[in-house]
């Protein structure tokens, strides 16, 4: 009896608490659409000769966030010391610099303009990873 009252007061207080949160909406314009989305990275720089008897696991992941214009990595593994370069084609702009991928994830900001960009890290060892996106 204790426990359907414990019970029933909860969904109470949530259903309250629902309904007492605001709402937040809004228009963008059609031009300021821009969605967030995953960037297939592929390993780069495999050279002739090289057979790979299995699918390489690749250690990174990366994200467009729209709301911020930034790029979201995460790094599955303790890369090290990685250099990352970021181009759009479209416009020439160009971003480079190197990350600690030993933080596990980082935010990268970008332009955010529409065009086509690729993105791509550069390991000590000299492995290459890219992706390519188009804003």
């Amino acid at each position: 009896m204790v426990m359907k009252r414990a019970i029933t007061f909860f969904a109470a207080v949530l259903m309250a608490f629902v309904s007492v949160c605001p709402s937040f909406a809004y228009t963008l314009n059609d031009a300021d659409k821009k969605e967030d989305k995953d960037i297939p990275i592929r390993i780069g720089n495999v050279r002739i000769g090289d057979k790979h008897r299995a699918p390489a696991r690749i250690p990174i992941k990366v994200s467009y966030i729209s709301f911020i214009s930034a790029l979201s990595i995460t790094f599955m593994n303790s890369l090290g010391e990685v250099e990352v370069n970021v181009i759009n084609h479209s416009t020439g702009d160009y971003l480079s610099g190197t990350l600690d991928a030993n933080a596990g994830t980082a935010i990268l900001p970008i332009s955010g303009d529409e065009g086509f960009y690729t993105v791509t890290f550069v390991r000590s060892d000299g492995t290459e990873y890219y992706g390519e996106f188009e804003l």
